[in-house]
């Protein structure tokens, strides 16, 4: 998977931030898991305090799934560069 972003920073310069996933071994249907299992524990931890039914963007940063990654043998990279 590649995903890319472009845009603006907030200092004017113009970036993009390029994010690369392979999952080899049939292990990409592990992923969308992933985000479940990690907000899992982090409840059972009481890392969060919320409860019921909210949006769960900023409740996870990607370096959180790096031992999941590395459990499955996925690869992942972040580059940015600017243009």
């Amino acid at each position: 998977m590649w995903v890319s972003l472009a845009g603006t920073k907030q200092d004017g310069r113009k970036s993009r931030v390029d994010w690369h996933l392979v999952a080899d071994g049939n292990h990409g249907p592990e992923i969308p898991c992933m985000a479940a299992i990690l907000l899992a524990q982090k409840l059972l931890r009481g890392d969060i305090a919320l409860r019921g039914a909210t949006p769960c963007m900023g409740l996870l940063a990607l370096d959180e799934f790096i031992p999941e990654f590395a459990r499955w043998g996925i690869r992942t990279s972040v580059a940015e560069i600017f243009v």
